[in-house]
């Protein structure tokens, strides 16, 4: 075990391997003193043999206390990989009095003082260079994640949870069954996104500006095609922060594509966001913007036509839901009225609503599509992404837009939008040569134009990468989804579904939205056979002790108190303490205005199944494990309902 050692000994000689041990200790010890006479490096440790830890701190940092500990440690981890990737030295970091340093340990016989000088000197200036051009990208994955969307990305310091309820960083402590809305990230997709942001980070130090980020764009883009099944038809695809952003660019998008007198019909327009009755008309749906810009809410994009706007909702004004049938008419009627008012119609059709219900029928679909030919432009509302890649390609095929987001099936962190244009459209587009809608600069930056970087010239080009962090996460999700074998996925869709109906059917306080012989509970026209006919949202109304349902008021409370721990209140027993702290995060409550009351969903995720599988092995305990918290959950209401809603 020794051979090499005696060999050295051999070769060399003990006088000779002691001079090599105390040039590296002189070697070291000029070192330090180079370091202590530069400024803006900071010795970390005595240096009594060959090794030497310091760190670099920014003149604009150097009088501030330890609250910049957290960016002086990325900024010097960068610093160390940088030096390790561009071949000027191979030295590693530690930690020394919670403190990252950059460890430089001499011990090549062939390091001379002049390696040194080389070392220390290329320190400073990488690090004034990171420092000053990509400090944001210095900022951990978390901050990132909460970064180029809106408000309710930002967490509540009290709660850690954004006003989705949910956390930017990974929260294996609570139950989670949110995926209709948003979930918090997972512990695989956060190191995934963690990995990724230091990939981006790396690259555009390497090439000393941001262009970088357009080439991560392409990247990502490419995936998603990948990922559900459509590289072959050559989409157009174009990310954006949320679904609601690509509603804003696909309006922009149609109306420079084919101008006209245009009108938006949203099919299932209760079941869609507060601001897509902006988004669709080409106006501000939100008083700043995802690059931070401030605006006025409502008012429309500087460039953006003129446009109408009808909604066409689920629910009639009792709270009844209109049956597909007359969903279909409706809708028929009102495309029809307005093309003979000479209108040119956007059709947002709803794949999947927030309860799962859908709009138009594919056969009506069909109809419109051949009745009115390109004076109709569908754009499929595909955000649940709860749709098979033979529908989304049969969607594409036929002209249609699709907008998805990675935040709702596949459970990445919310605000994860994309618009997906078929092949032909963007080739009409880029033909009309006419530029977007300028107000899209407010939106859109220039790493994220891909195909419409000529028809934005103004774009600008900011360091934000939230969106690709949040859309990588989301990927780490799918793909690990769509390794599980096929038919493990679809007998555990069908059994955790079976099971949660069968749960809520029991529940002393639960009335189910939908039953299996309602014609809103699974669809039988669709080309997929796996997400798009299967139910994965479950909604329920839910009564007082009297039988009476709750407020609105008091569905919102339950939903926050499910959410965290509510052991310290009083009047629990002991044994009712333990199930009052589990915190629950199911679907946010949506409103059913004629019932005055609202709905809460316990809601299928990608992980459900993709958690139990590693390696190739199924755990077959998973589901049932799911099936438990989901059990919890519903015993933890059934304690709120009794004792802690006021």
């Amino acid at each position: 075990m020794a051979l090499k050692v005696w060999f050295t000994f051999q070769g060399l000689g003990a006088e000779r391997m002691a001079a090599v041990v105390r040039k590296h200790c002189q070697l070291a010890q000029a070192t330090a003193q180079q370091i202590d006479e530069t400024p803006t490096l900071e010795r970390l440790a005595p240096v009594p043999m060959n090794i030497v830890c310091c760190r670099f701190v920014p003149s604009r940092l150097l009088s501030t206390s330890n609250e910049q500990t957290l960016y002086l440690d990325a900024l010097n981890k960068a610093i160390v990989t940088q030096l390790q990737l561009q071949g000027v030295a191979a030295p590693s970091t530690t930690t020394l009095h919670g403190q990252l340093a950059i460890r430089i340990a001499i011990v090549n016989h062939r390091t001379e003082m002049t390696h040194m000088t080389e070392l220390v000197e290329a320190i400073q200036p990488l690090g004034e260079r990171i420092d000053a051009r990509f400090a944001p990208l210095l900022q951990p994955t978390h901050w990132h994640l909460m970064q180029g969307g809106d408000a309710r990305l930002l967490v509540d310091p009290d709660t850690g949870l954004n006003r989705y309820g949910c956390s930017p960083s990974p929260r294996d402590n609570a139950f989670t069954f949110a995926s209709s809305t948003a979930t918090s990230v997972s512990t695989p997709a956060y190191q995934a996104a963690d990995a990724y942001r230091q990939r981006i980070l790396h690259d555009c130090v390497q090439a000393n500006e941001v262009t970088p980020l357009a080439a991560h764009c392409r990247a990502l883009e490419a995936d998603i095609a990948s990922t559900l099944g459509m590289t072959d038809l050559e989409p157009d695809l174009h990310l954006s922060p949320s679904g609601t952003d690509a509603q804003l660019h696909v309006v922009a998008a149609v109306t420079t594509a084919t101008p006209g007198k245009w009108v938006s019909i949203v099919c299932g327009s209760d079941e869609t966001g507060s601001g897509t009755p902006f988004s669709v008309t080409g106006c501000h749906f939100d008083g700043t913007t995802c690059l931070g810009h401030s605006v006025t809410k409502g008012e429309r994009l500087a460039g953006m036509p003129s446009m109408a706007f009808e909604g066409i909702p689920f629910k009639a004004d009792d709270g009844r839901f209109y049956t597909l049938a007359e969903m279909d008419q409706r809708i028929e009627a009102c495309v029809a009225a307005e093309m003979e008012k000479g209108h040119h119609v956007m059709l947002h059709a709803m794949d999947q609503s927030k309860f799962g219900c859908w709009a138009p029928s594919p056969s009506l679909l069909d109809r419109l599509r051949q009745r009115y030919g390109e004076r109709l432009q569908v754009i499929i509302d595909a955000c649940q992404l709860r749709i098979d890649a033979e529908d989304l390609r049969d969607h594409l095929a036929k002209g249609d837009i699709v907008l998805i987001t990675g935040s709702k099936f596949f459970t990445g962190p919310p605000f994860s939008g994309a618009a997906i244009f078929p092949q032909a459209f963007s080739h009409r587009l880029s033909q009309r040569g006419a530029h977007l809608p300028s107000g899209l600069t407010d939106y859109l930056p220039k790493a994220d134009l891909g195909t419409w970087e000529t028809l934005l010239p103004d774009a600008p080009s900011p360091l934000t990468i939230g969106m690709y962090l949040r859309w990588y996460a989301a990927l780490t999700e799918a793909k690990r989804y769509y390794q599980v074998p096929k038919d493990k996925r679809i007998s555990g869709l069908d059994g955790f579904g079976r099971n949660v109906m069968q749960m809520i059917d029991q529940h002393p306080y639960l009335d189910a939205l939908f039953d299996t012989t309602d014609p809103w509970w699974a669809r039988t026209e669709m080309h997929g056979d796996e997400l798009g006919i299967r139910r994965s949202i479950f909604p329920f109304l839910i009564r007082d002790t009297q039988g009476h349902y709750l407020s609105q008021d008091q569905v919102k409370t339950l939903y926050e108190q499910l959410n965290r721990d509510m052991s310290d209140h009083p009047g629990l027993t002991e044994s009712d303490k333990a199930l009052a702290a589990q915190c629950c995060h199911i679907g946010q409550p949506v409103k059913i205005e004629g019932k005055h009351t609202s709905a809460l969903r316990i809601s299928m995720g990608a992980r459900i199944l993709s958690d139990g599988w590693h390696d190739g092995v199924h755990d077959s305990h998973h589901l049932e494990e799911e099936l438990r918290q989901v059990r919890l959950i519903l015993e933890k209401l059934t304690l709120c309902v009794r004792q802690l809603i006021s």
